[in-house]
């Protein structure tokens, strides 16, 4: 895989023109769990870019982290713009801070596709798939949340085209200060097992542990695991440098119950990522483009590649995370799935055209109109004063 980011760098797009005048932020409330955060950014020329920086609980410390670098980059071309925020220390200041560099660098990427007319995969190489295939993560929008209530989600989820459903049933385990693992397990084998049951073998099925066991019973688990016929096992234990030989035994017990490891979602860009691709920690790894970048993400894409490492980017937010994720994969050689969130809430969707972001047969196409291909609702959001 050539490098996306130099092909980005030496193109006119890279170069295009256009002086940044406004930048606002916009929220959307989904659930007592989540609230979309979005950034807008506006041109004299009249062209707005879209970027997503949505981080929930902590979404308080992403909007201040969004207004000091928007006074960096306000009045700036656009080419000087993204000179400065790929200037900008992620390692340095944090994970919001990095989360809001990447949503306003997604936003001068979808600007700098519709000032050139191409989508904002071809900003960066020619696609190679036209559609990516996508599974439901059911998690945050079941409430009822035993054996009855994932199967009945798990189901609707089959219903609307999705190719695979992942849960996260551990809820009552939790990791304790010293390092071990407490609660009822068997409770979330129960709810994984009537899930297996409701939608059968033609829908692949996923387990996200989101790090709540211990290396000994998350072994057991695995193991137990075996009778689900699962496609992965995502997240058991933490996933920090200190991990990665409990994380390759893990991976190993995971071979042997006949499924895959998946993992990755909290690294924090190229750096953090590489030395579980190079250590070929996972399977499946699971980039989240909040954290990463769109820049990383091909980075590590590419050293996915190179180390026989699928690619399946964690995605369970909102529309425009979505986008950027769809393009992303549309140009990652070893992209097989893709995350999308289930019906969380009942407020409509802020897109212009919700069934864009809709799967058919277990697919979603990619957006091919310049920039992310999307078009947002202002309507549909609360401006953030």
């Amino acid at each position: 895989m050539t490098s996306p980011t130099k092909e980005f760098a030496g193109s006119s797009a890279s170069k295009a023109g256009g002086t940044l005048q406004t930048i606002e932020i916009y929220v959307q409330s989904i659930s007592s769990k989540t609230e979309f955060l979005f950034v807008r950014v506006g041109t004299r020329q009249d062209i707005e870019g879209w970027g997503e920086a949505t981080y929930n609980a902590l979404n308080g410390q992403v909007i201040v982290a969004l207004r000091q670098l928007s006074e960096a980059i306000l009045g700036k071309s656009v080419s000087k713009a993204l000179k400065i925020l790929g200037d900008h220390p992620n390692w340095k200041y944090g994970r919001a801070s990095a989360i809001a560099v990447n949503a306003l660098l997604t936003a001068l990427f979808d600007i700098s596709g519709k000032n050139v007319g191409r989508s904002l995969s071809a900003l960066f190489a020619e696609p190679i798939h036209s559609k990516i295939n996508c599974y439901a993560n059911i998690n945050r929008g079941t409430t009822i949340r035993n054996p009855d209530g994932w199967a009945k989600r798990a189901q609707e989820a089959q219903a609307a085209g999705f190719s695979g459903i992942k849960l996260a049933p551990f809820d009552s385990v939790k990791v304790g200060p010293d390092g071990k693992s407490r609660g009822n397990a068997e409770f979330g084998m129960e709810c994984a097992r009537t899930v297996h049951a409701a939608i059968g073998s033609k829908v692949g099925l996923m387990l996200d542990c989101h790090w709540r066991f211990d290396e000994l019973s998350a072994s057991e688990l695995i193991r137990a695991c075996g009778e689900l016929d699962l496609a992965w096992i995502e997240a058991p234990i933490i996933e920090d440098y200190l991990a990665i030989p409990a994380l390759l035994r893990l991976k190993d017990v995971a071979h042997s119950a006949g499924m895959n490891l998946a993992g990755g979602e909290f690294h924090m860009g190229k750096r953090a990522f590489a030395p579980f691709l190079q250590e070929k920690v996972y399977d499946v790894a699971n980039p989240d483009v909040r954290f990463c970048g769109i820049l990383d993400m091909f980075e590590i894409a590419a050293i996915a590649a190179d180390n026989g490492i699928a690619i399946a980017p964690h995605n369970h937010l909102g529309p425009v995370m979505s986008a950027v994720s769809l393009h992303f994969a549309s140009i990652a050689p070893s992209v097989t799935t893709i995350e999308m969130q289930f019906s969380e809430g009942d407020n409509s969707s802020c897109l212009i055209n919700p069934d864009q972001l809709s799967p058919s047969e277990g697919y979603m196409e990619v957006p091919t109109a310049p920039g992310l291909g999307i078009v947002i609702n202002h309507n549909a959001l609360t401006l953030v004063e």
